[in-house]
């Protein structure tokens, strides 16, 4: 039995074969494998919180061969390495979603700190689920290594807000707004942007002051933190009354660092660095008759020294509010923690009388004459007079007085700048710049700005480097920045601030040479200068 039935069952598998093998008529569908190939741009770069990040990868299928941005069979994404605190899940995580869209081509603002990162590229086919992966690297260079520092008040509180203009990876101009940093301290009614070009040890600083407080800035990024707090860098003590609002760098000819540093307090003290060693501090305040005495009489914000470059004067000029006169202060005098009043000249070298009796009103630096400082004084009938103290040579010599001035809105003209090349005095009054030639006593040229405007700010940006031939860019046409009138205005929008910069010729006619939008109310505009 046993041989038959493996017999009969044999027979039965053959002929399942055989029927199979008569039925198969060759029809089989076979799939060719969707192989993906991503290749990546080598040159991903963008300027940090200034410009996009563009990837625009080249993604070929060994199917369907490139695939354009419109192809709905695919779907991609891309995550940058970028460490991170989920606070909303409490982990910290490693890589950000920069593709939200899930688009081909990915555009993400680059609002990162300057450094070098991965990506992580995706495909995914829609069609056999498969992913193909790829991996490159993404710049984001420094908004912040060289270009127009803008310190802007926005809002009825005049919060302090910080942006920056200068030129983005591709040489175009760009803007980056809101550099403080998410751990900045809220400030308002800032006052001044100050560049302190150190080489000593600790390098150079950057101030910004305000009326909530003075802080310094990181000197890579801009931003700043509690920590930066002025009171507690900068002053021996961190409990000196009163916040610091303008700072003066006093320069008598070194190439390694300035000589000194001054500042004032919003309630009128003012400090001075005696000491040009690297780490010095502010200590009791110089506006005294005598050493480490308490202060009998307050001192504007408003200071000046010469801006010869190199420096060529160790002074500084002060005014005495309480008193209504000038006051000198002489980083190499027998005691230099204090101020001291100046004493008239003699004879015909007497032009006006230090003991002025008059309120001021402007104090500017330049250098006009090797060092003049001019200043713009109002009497008791709301008459206003230019006095020029020359500060050259470390000392303080009266140069030039200009009265009896009759030019259109002279006596009520909200702040004033002057001219280092040409003698051309510059005010601005609503929506007008005046240019007032002080040689020919009369004006050279109006610039109305739209009705729509008026002017918050007028200055000249002075290079603060010790020595110009230091700069990264010593072409004529970036020298011949520091002679360009800058002028801010405002509609009083959120983003209605505008600053222009205007060329100034040797009659004092204004040409404008470039201009920016989208700030809030601008007070200062500082250059930040590189070194070779």
């Amino acid at each position: 039995m046993r041989p038959r039935l493996r017999y009969v069952t044999m027979a039965a598998v053959m002929s399942l074969l055989c029927t199979s093998c008569y039925e198969d008529k060759g029809n089989y569908t076979y799939t060719e494998k969707d192989i993906i190939t991503i290749t990546l741009p080598d040159d991903i770069k963008a300027m940090s919180h200034a410009e996009y990040l563009n990837i625009n990868p080249t993604i070929h299928s060994s199917v369907n061969g490139t695939i354009d941005a419109d192809n709905t069979d695919y779907e991609y994404g891309c995550r940058l390495n970028y460490p991170w605190y989920n606070a909303e899940e409490g982990k910290n995580e490693q890589w950000i979603d920069i593709d939200s869209t899930r688009s081909k081509d990915v555009k993400f603002f680059a609002n990162l700190p300057a450094g070098t990162y991965k990506i992580w590229y995706w495909v995914k086919s829609k069609s056999t689920g498969v992913t193909t992966n790829a991996q490159g690297i993404v710049k984001v260079l420094s908004s912040t290594y060289q270009g127009w520092m803008v310190l802007n008040n926005v809002g009825a509180d005049n919060t302090v807000r910080l942006d920056m203009i200068s030129q983005d990876s591709k040489g175009n101009v760009s803007i980056a707004r809101n550099l403080l940093g998410s751990k900045a301290p809220k400030l308002t009614g800032g006052t001044q942007l100050v560049l302190n070009p150190s080489k000593y040890v600790n390098g150079e600083s950057i101030f910004l002051l305000s009326r909530s407080g003075g802080f310094r800035l990181n000197v890579n990024d801009l931003q700043t933190t509690v920590g930066d707090d002025m009171k507690l860098n900068d002053f021996i003590l961190p409990s000196t009354p009163g916040q610091p609002v303008s700072m003066l760098i006093v320069n008598n000819g070194s190439s390694v660092g300035p000589t000194s540093r001054l500042t004032v307090t919003d309630i009128g003290n003012a400090y001075a660095i005696t000491s040009n060693t690297s780490g010095a501090s502010f200590e009791n305040p110089i506006n005294t008759e005598k050493r480490d005495a308490e202060p009998v009489f307050q001192v504007s914000p408003m200071m000046g020294t010469s801006m010869a470059r190199p420096g060529n004067s160790s002074c500084a000029l002060l005014y005495d509010v309480t008193n209504k006169r000038f006051l000198g202060w002489n980083y190499r005098a027998n005691d230099n923690h204090i101020t001291f009043p100046l004493n008239d000249p003699e004879g015909s070298l007497k032009k006006f009388s230090y003991q002025t009796g008059m309120e001021l009103i402007a104090m500017k630096c330049t250098r006009y004459s090797d060092g003049l400082v001019y200043s713009v004084l109002q009497d008791d009938q709301k008459k206003r007079h230019v006095y020029g103290i020359n500060l050259s040579g470390s000392k303080f010599n009266q140069e030039s007085k200009y009265e009896d001035i009759t030019a259109e809105h002279f006596n009520d003209a909200t702040d004033y700048a002057f001219h280092s090349q040409f003698p051309l005095m510059f005010y601005y009054y609503g929506n007008k710049v005046y240019s007032y030639n002080l040689g020919t006593g009369a004006l050279s040229d109006v610039l109305t700005l739209d009705a729509s405007e008026t002017v918050t700010m007028i200055k000249f940006n002075l290079f603060m480097n010790m020595q110009l031939s230091d700069l990264n860019d010593n072409s004529d046409e970036f020298l011949g920045k520091q002679y360009q009138l800058i002028v801010a205005s405002t509609t009083g929008a959120a983003d209605g601030g505008v600053i222009r910069l205007y060329k100034v010729d040797p009659t004092g006619k204004m040409s404008k040479a470039e201009e920016y939008k989208g700030f809030g109310k601008v007070v200062d505009v500082t250059y930040r200068e590189r070194r070779k």
